[in-house]
């Protein structure tokens, strides 16, 4: 298969984006997540998203350098093949070095793969990733957990005093992105980047109000029958 590299155009591009990476969510560990994380101020910058095309025009791949977590997505289309992996990592490994002390920039850089995907893992330590399961202090996995849509749901009582409702639109959104930036003790999240990921049919964002707090929750549903169980950084 021909790839054809081209340039992010803007929103148009998140939806096609979010589509390809929920398409094979056994395949990506940011698939539920991604319009969340395609909201990031990584985003700010054109330069740090390139996307891959078939012949046809259809989108086949993707990688966003995003700066705010220190790490590389990426999707691949099942068809593209262990080639095209190859190549969004090739691109990233110059993106990263052309942002080298820029805002852009970090010293360094993570990929999320499963266990199983032996050769992804292998292309990335051949690019000079190493995995960081096993480094002894401060190893770091990822483990990812399922549960069947069918399953009952167990009953919780609210606390006292504390109603669970949906955000009431958004006049709602600044004091979501306060709380937030409280939280996270960062002020990278901003108006109104948060709007964008309540309009995300796979994010539906609630919070639970009391008189003196705002407490955002975001629920992220997992639709499809298959999910890895586990994940390693490399």
């Amino acid at each position: 298969m021909n790839f054809h590299l081209r340039a992010f155009s803007g929103e148009t591009d998140k939806r096609e984006m979010t589509a390809l990476a929920q398409a094979f969510p056994e395949s990506h560990l940011h698939s539920t997540d991604l319009p969340y994380r395609l909201s990031s101020w990584g985003m700010d910058d054109p330069e740090n998203i390139r996307l891959w095309t078939d012949s046809s025009g259809r989108l086949v791949g993707l990688a966003v350098l995003q700066t705010p977590f220190w790490t590389i997505d990426y999707a691949c289309h099942s068809d593209a093949g262990q080639s095209l992996f190859r190549e969004t990592l090739g691109w990233a490994d110059r993106r990263a070095e052309r942002a080298c002390g820029t805002a852009s920039g970090r010293p360094a850089w993570f990929v999320n793969v499963f266990t199983g995907q032996v050769e992804r893992i292998q292309a990335l330590e051949e690019a000079g990733f190493a995995n960081q399961a096993e480094v002894g202090e401060g190893s770091w996995t990822k483990v990812l957990m399922r549960r069947p849509a069918h399953d009952p749901v167990a009953h919780f009582r609210v606390p006292k005093g504390f109603t669970v409702r949906p955000l009431a639109g958004e006049d709602e959104v600044q004091a979501y992105v306060e709380l937030h930036q409280e939280t996270f003790e960062s002020k990278k999240s901003k108006s109104p980047t948060p709007w964008h990921v309540f309009h995300c049919s796979q994010n539906i964002n609630y919070c639970t109000s009391h008189p003196l707090y705002l407490f955002p929750v975001c629920l992220h549903t997992y639709l499809c029958g298959s999910q890895p169980a586990a994940g390693n950084p490399a």
